[in-house]
């Protein structure tokens, strides 16, 4: 897929709310961007939330 095609589908608000029901996960459309808990996404990906948090605080830091 090119780049363009993968922006196209991360602006579609309906293809977006497929894929987090196909794949179990689903977000909340805030400020126009779906924002997603600590919790499922630690539970899809199998990881501890420590892990998803020092992965935050090394983007932000």
């Amino acid at each position: 897929m090119s780049a363009i095609n993968r922006q196209n589908i991360l602006n579609n608000k309906v293809t977006l709310e497929g894929i987090q029901e196909y794949i179990g996960v689903s977000g909340m459309f805030f400020k126009e961007e779906y924002r997603f808990t600590k919790s499922p996404i630690s539970d899809f990906y199998g990881i501890d939330i420590s892990t998803i948090e020092r992965l935050i605080a090394s983007i932000i830091h």
